[in-house]
């Protein structure tokens, strides 16, 4: 996380000498020592054992549902959930600095009954959003269809985005970072919508073998229709690799040949790819996990469609399979 942060020109300390920090500045100034975390609760377990200057612990970021309140090291923790779909409550008694709980419970808010203020608030503002990222931002001059499995040129067209952004030999990334085509106009709303997934262009090096095992993974639909939740990905499947620079020659189980701008990979050799994240992580396709000198920009992946499908020449080269089906007598395009 430290190296992605430093990679976007965001630098940040270690959370655990924050949290010392913040409570050695306040010291005598303070009734309760409350931590909101937003770390996850794996985390927040160890600062109960490593600060016991703290009294509370309300947990988030990993969602994780308590019946009840956890106490350990006498520092009370709570986590209920996500979306609002529980509320975790805490009595306590508080006595010359002594905390102690009486009582704790986690109840749903399924049944509750809804505020109507509030109600036409949400109402008022979703309706003003979705007219401010309605507006057209230009006009599609042909339609980027999107498919899960087959090559499809919206995926190309990132693929393409991306190696020409982060300038490297290849561009990869998979067809599950997008759920739908885009076909007439583009507006911010369709990309949110396409789009979904907060993941940022990313480049690293990696050697041939591995790209080679990641793309014959590709020619598996169990792979592409597989889980893709992971990190940041807000798709439903992993889906098929798509690339840039890159001519991939297979008889639909196995690959033949992979050409590298019209050269053999070599399984040795290290390639610079530009693709996303999480595909450099590994998520979905390990292999990719063997990389190095990894380095992050600040877009998003929604921000290479953006860019680039206002163009013409990457609209038409989109188009172009890189995919090549052969067979005993020749290859089928």
């Amino acid at each position: 996380m430290g190296e992605f942060n430093d990679g976007i020109g965001i630098h940040m300390t270690d959370y655990k000498e924050a949290i010392e920090e913040e409570i050695k500045r306040n010291a005598g100034n303070y009734d309760i020592c409350i931590l909101l975390s937003h770390v996850g609760t794996f985390a927040d377990e160890p600062l109960a054992l490593e600060i016991p200057e703290i009294d509370i612990i309300i947990s988030a970021h990993d969602h994780k549902l308590f019946s009840e309140a956890k106490v350990i090291n006498n520092i009370i923790m709570n986590s209920a959930g996500n979306y609002g779909e529980h509320l975790g409550i805490l009595e306590l008694d508080i006595k010359e600095g002594e905390i102690k709980l009486l009582h704790s419970e986690t109840i749903s808010s399924k049944d509750a009954e809804k505020d109507e203020h509030i109600l036409t608030l949400l109402k008022t503002n979703k309706e003003k959003s979705i007219e401010v990222l309605s507006q057209p931002i230009y006009s599609l001059k042909q339609p980027l269809w999107h498919d899960v499995i087959e090559e499809n040129p919206l995926t190309n067209l990132i693929a393409d985005g991306l190696k020409d952004m982060l300038k490297c030999d290849i561009g990869l990334i998979n067809s599950g970072i997008c759920n739908a085509g885009i076909f007439q106009e583009m507006t911010k709303k369709k990309l949110i919508e396409v789009c979904p997934s907060p993941l940022n262009p990313t480049s690293f090096e990696i050697q041939g073998k591995y790209i080679k095992e990641a793309l014959e993974q590709s020619l598996d639909a169990q792979v592409c229709l597989a889980d893709g939740r992971g990190p940041g990905f807000r798709g439903r499947f992993v889906g098929s690799l798509h690339i840039a620079g890159v001519e991939v020659v297979h008889d639909g189980k196995h690959i033949r040949e992979i050409y590298v701008n019209e050269l053999l990979l070599e399984d040795e050799t290290w390639y610079t790819v530009a693709s996303s994240d999480y595909l450099q992580r590994g998520s979905g396709y390990e292999s990719l996990a063997n990389n190095r000198n990894e380095k992050y920009l600040a877009e998003e992946i929604k921000d290479v469609i953006r860019l680039y499908a206002n163009n013409n020449e990457f609209i038409e080269k989109a188009y172009v399979n890189r995919w090549k089906e052969s067979s005993i007598e020749g290859v089928v395009q």
